[in-house]
């Protein structure tokens, strides 16, 4: 029963996250070789915390909706933070004169992304203390950091030139 249970949130969570991207379709980016949306990225992000954390499925209803929030806030940070960079990309890739001063904002929002990062991060693991026992807290922390492991191990995904985002 409890299975089941988690089985029928994760399709909910997974089946919502590929329906709230505007069209009422979901994303088909992977068929054609482009990254996948960041709705996409969370989904499999949630997937893999959730088998890692080895939590029941009345757990896992309780800890999903707080790490879908954390990982909204965190989205939000990398778009604030994040637009120097991706100019910054774009003028190197074209083989285009970057100032001095663009490289010193990025580094310095770069600074700023990781304490933000690292304040939200504090909040909603005060947030699973009162959901998750002290082990789950420990295997949640391991899974983040295998996580983000197996992404810098994977093959980079590239987008065909001039495709949209």
């Amino acid at each position: 029963m409890k299975k089941s249970i988690l089985l029928f949130c994760m399709m909910v969570l997974t089946f919502g996250l590929a329906m709230a991207q505007g069209n009422g379709q979901p994303r088909r980016d992977m068929q054609h070789g482009s990254r996948p949306s960041i709705e996409d990225f969370m989904a499999e992000k949630t997937r893999f915390m959730l088998k890692e954390m080895h939590l029941s499925a009345a757990d896992s209803a309780k800890f999903v909706p707080l790490f879908t929030e954390l990982q909204k806030e965190k989205a939000d940070l990398i778009r604030k933070y994040g637009s120097g960079m991706r100019e910054v990309s774009m003028k190197l890739r074209r083989n285009e004169a970057v100032a001095d001063s663009m490289y010193v904002k990025i580094v310095m929002n770069e600074a700023e992304m990781q304490v933000a990062d690292a304040m939200v991060e504090k909040k909603y693991l005060e947030m699973f203390q009162t959901i998750l026992t002290p082990q789950q807290l420990f295997n949640y922390q391991n899974a983040a950091r295998k996580f983000k492991s197996n992404m810098m191990n994977r093959p980079q995904q590239r987008r065909p030139q001039g495709a949209n985002r």
